[in-house]
């Protein structure tokens, strides 16, 4: 065909972190190859050319060349509801999965967006945190690069759900780095969001073996 496609709708609205695509593993990998990647948080355009995606200034893009490993991960940290991969050309596309890491966006819940405010860009660049270890199944260490500026700390599932909330109100009760039990969560993938005290949020992805 001529620029297949390949499009899924979420819906609702995501904070998506990362869109991870598996390739075939038997002689067919070239079928994926030279694409783009979309993300959207309006519909696409059935009219729509490829040239139109690509020039569209509210649509996320990543064109990956040549052919695909077996797990190529696409990192967006955006939001959106609508994904779309298209090849760029004539030719056959086939992929054997595609996985949406990210949250659910609840606006009635305390479900956090994935943006940073732009009037504290410069300390929010300068906090990190660290699992350790990831994937973890029993305890898991968050370790911090500052502990004054720690205001609350979220965990969700992979649908958005809240299954853990922490609030920091004194300095000196905050160690470094945190241990979380985290043993009788179920298997998955989940978002671990640290909140600071400036009201800027940071997160990571965390997988539970």
């Amino acid at each position: 065909e001529n620029r297949p496609w390949w499009e899924i709708d979420l819906g609702a609205d995501h904070a998506i972190n990362e869109i991870v695509i598996f390739n075939r593993s038997d002689s067919n990998q070239s079928r994926l190859s030279n694409f783009y990647v979309f993300v959207s948080d309006v519909p696409f355009d059935n009219e729509a050319t490829l040239e139109d995606l690509q020039n569209n200034p509210e649509i996320a893009k990543h064109f990956f060349e040549e052919e695909a490993e077996n797990q190529e991960n696409i990192v967006f940290n955006i939001e959106g509801r609508f994904i779309k991969i298209q090849l760029s050309d004539f030719g056959i596309l086939h992929m054997a999965e595609v996985q949406v890491m990210g949250c659910l966006i609840d606006n009635s819940s305390t479900s956090f967006k994935a943006y940073v405010n732009s009037d504290f860009q410069t300390e929010i660049d300068e906090f990190t945190f660290r699992l350790i270890p990831n994937p973890a199944s029993k305890l898991m260490k968050i370790e911090l690069s500052e502990i004054g500026s720690i205001d609350e700390l979220y965990l969700y599932d992979i649908n958005g759900r809240q299954v853990l909330h922490k609030t920091f109100e004194i300095t000196s009760e905050i160690q470094n780095p945190l241990t979380l039990d985290i043993e009788h969560l179920a298997k998955g993938v989940y978002q671990v969001y640290i909140k600071l005290k400036n009201g800027t949020e940071h997160s990571q992805k965390l997988i539970k073996n």
